[in-house]
């Protein structure tokens, strides 16, 4: 892919389509000079959060953006209307925008000033319905606050029911849709006692049977029911970080070593071996990456040594995906890893061993890769911060 220069006063985020055969473990990992970002293609000025790549190929993404056209300069910007939608768009396969995806004027705070992680996760239903959560106090003029169901053309689909998610009293940081269509979600709560995990019924009542007490960024569905949630735990005045795995009535599983951690478990990655990988995150280290057995323990034989550093300031660790064969596609802000230079993404291996033939120190490199998904077909989805 060209990143062809961008006349911008500010860093602005592009979606790309970063072509990589991963499934070929010894091939480098380059942007597709082929694929040519066109002017008619959109630009995105903050953080893509999250993507889904439909079955027919679309692409979901939702984020702190609003986006625009490559023509456009940044402070020609002056209002909503000015954009092309707020925090969420759908793309065809091309990269296109999908106009029959209607979101007007999109998501936005009581407050429009106060612009900040107003939405946070999504999920995709089996129908193409589309479930988003945040911090929203609206949906295209519509007030409606924290969870959202729309149908596939952008609306608001009224059968769902979001007063349930009133036991929530802060916000929604991720959802989860399991086999019986209940609807899990976690988020932050803003007291001890306030509900940070529940279950939803498919028409977005509450679940009286599963609600629990803590803050959780990140959850994983097992098949047999069980929930695995990171974040904070109140447990009586004081505040715990911790990884739980809650059974499918929501109590806590006392086989799971559920040992205090020193950093926000907020991003969880859960192999096919059900061994669980952490990201590490500090305002005070670098960024490091840790993972524990299926019953909590740590796994020894994965090392990823000093983990993410750069030299300027704190390593940082942006996104992370799994490859099937087991390695580890990173993303950030660091030059090195393990003591081995490496620029902003690398690849790993199972045992955490850095992978030196995936390019890792290429030229655009030095563009920042906030965010990657891995493609059915091998390649990855990513966002760049590219510098103007």
């Amino acid at each position: 892919m060209i990143l062809n220069q961008i006349v911008m006063k500010k860093n602005v985020l592009l979606l790309v389509l970063f072509f990589v055969t991963l499934l070929q473990a010894k091939n480098q990992a380059a942007i597709d000079m082929s694929f040519n970002h066109r002017d008619d293609l959109p630009m995105f000025n903050l953080n893509t959060v999250q993507t889904i790549t439909q079955p027919d190929g679309k692409i979901l993404a939702i984020g702190g953006f609003t986006l625009y056209y490559k023509y456009q300069k940044y402070n020609e910007l002056e209002n909503i209307n000015d954009n092309i939608s707020s925090w969420i768009v759908r793309l065809n396969s091309d990269l296109t925008i999908d106009t029959s995806f209607n979101t007007g004027v999109g998501f936005l705070l009581a407050n429009p000033q106060m612009q900040f992680e107003v939405v946070k996760t999504m999920a995709l239903q089996s129908d193409g319905k589309i479930l988003v959560g945040g911090r929203f106090a609206s949906y295209n003029g519509t007030p409606i606050a924290k969870i959202i169901r729309l149908n596939a053309d952008g609306s608001i689909d009224t059968s769902f029911n979001n007063s349930g998610i009133a036991v929530f009293d802060g916000y929604v940081n991720c959802i989860k849709i399991q086999p019986d269509n209940k609807i899990v979600v976690a988020g932050a709560s803003l007291y001890a006692s306030g509900s940070a995990l529940v279950r939803l019924n498919s028409d977005g009542s509450i679940d009286n049977s599963f609600v629990t007490s803590g803050s959780f960024d990140s959850i994983h569905l097992f098949p047999n029911g069980k929930i695995l949630a990171g974040g904070e735990v109140f447990d009586g005045l004081n505040i715990s970080r911790k990884l739980v795995l809650f059974d499918n009535n929501g109590n806590i599983d006392p086989s799971f070593n559920m040992a205090l951690l020193n950093y926000q478990p907020n991003n969880v990655i859960v192999q096919p071996d059900n061994k669980i990988v952490l990201v590490k995150l500090s305002q005070l280290a670098d960024a490091s990456l840790i993972r524990l057995n299926s019953d909590g323990t740590v796994d020894p034989t994965f090392n990823v040594g000093t983990g993410f550093k750069q030299t300027a300031n704190l390593g940082r660790i942006s996104s992370i995906d799994l490859q099937p064969n087991g390695d580890f596609i990173v993303c950030g802000l660091f030059d090195k890893y393990n003591e081995i230079a490496a620029k902003n993404r690398i690849r790993i291996n199972s045992n955490g061993v850095f992978d030196p033939t995936f390019n890792y120190q290429s030229i655009d490199n030095d563009d920042t890769l906030t965010y990657i998904q891995l493609q059915d077909d091998g390649t990855i989805l990513g966002s760049f911060y590219i510098n103007s």
